[in-house]
């Protein structure tokens, strides 16, 4: 791959780029929130979509927007989660430049999901038996990563 290729990737992130960690809880029950992290990028023009696709050997959807002033138009989507969103990052990360601080953190918290599940194989990781001190760190990282994301308080 080359660094130029990376480069404009990074740039592609920076401005059309989500990085972000999200939060569900399965349907139905009360156990525990279930966090990973996750890149998207969204965009109308789909040679590049597809060029970021192929650099990266992702899938690509596409929806239709319903965004007023300019009609509907199709929209073309590329979505990571969890291991395969933090090993994009990361290539692109030298590169980065706004959503560096997003990057980091996500890095950061697929790391410390993978340690987390080495450290305590052979338990039931899907949300039922975490300590209380793992879901606190969990959902302080998704807190600090919505404060991140939060281009309200970025100041001029």
């Amino acid at each position: 791959m080359e660094q130029t290729d990376l480069a404009y990737a990074a740039g592609l992130i920076d401005g059309e780029g989500s990085i972000i960690i999200a939060r569900t809880r399965p349907h139905g029950t009360n156990i525990s929130y279930l966090y990973n992290t996750c890149f998207q990028i969204s965009m109308t023009c789909k040679e590049t979509v597809d060029w970021f696709s192929k650099l990266f050997d992702c899938k690509v959807n596409s929806f239709e927007s319903e965004y007023k002033p300019h009609g509907k138009k199709q929209v073309y989507k590329i979505e990571l989660r969890s291991i395969k969103a933090a090993n994009l990052l990361r290539l692109v990360r030298p590169y980065l430049k706004t959503k560096a601080k997003q990057a980091d953190l996500a890095i950061y918290f697929q790391e410390s999901l993978t340690e987390f599940k080495k450290f305590n194989s052979g338990q039931r990781l899907n949300g039922h038996r975490l300590t209380d001190e793992e879901v606190e760190r969990r959902q302080l990282l998704y807190e600090q990563m919505k404060t991140l994301n939060d281009y309200r308080l970025i100041v001029k």
